[in-house]
């Protein structure tokens, strides 16, 4: 996982959330020390931390963004540097963003699917002004939108 975070304190956010579901993911996959390499949104060297990354020897051949902005970067960056994606490093980012889905850029993505998400807050807000007090424990499945950063065309 590649995770561009917004300062080093991050024990409670979004980004911390999907950096333990991604841990839990990868160990039921068998990938139980699966890396998470960060870099700060604020580094005076960020350009240059991406650039060490998709150099780096150790690079894997896959990389889940906790953002399909921060992928967006990242995919930027390796084209830059004559990096084949996905032949040489599959990218994948998370929102589904529509700019993740233009045909120029191609990046796979998970989906959270907040049409939904926005309905079921709503509804449940509504519930809880009519009188609700008990918790709701609600769940809504990630699809993965799978693009060209994720699949060669041979398949």
């Amino acid at each position: 996982m590649f995770s561009l975070t917004p300062g080093s304190a991050h024990a409670v956010s979004v980004v911390r959330e999907r950096e333990l579901d991604y841990k839990k993911a990868m160990k039921k996959a068998g990938f139980p020390h699966a890396p998470i390499h960060r870099i700060a949104l604020e580094a005076p060297d960020r350009l240059q931390a991406l650039r060490n990354y998709l150099l780096s020897a150790s690079r894997p051949k896959a990389v889940f963004c906790w953002s399909d902005l921060d992928a967006l970067q990242l995919l930027h960056q390796a084209s830059e540097l004559g990096l084949r994606v996905p032949e040489d490093l599959a990218i994948i980012g998370y929102d589904n963003s529509p700019t993740a889905g233009l045909n120029q850029i191609g990046l796979a993505s998970m989906d959270q699917n907040s049409m939904t998400l926005g309905k079921l807050a709503g509804e449940t807000l509504l519930t809880r002004i009519g009188g609700r007090r008990a918790p709701v424990k609600l769940l809504v499945e990630p699809q993965f939108a799978n693009r060209r950063s994720a699949s060669s065309p041979e398949g």
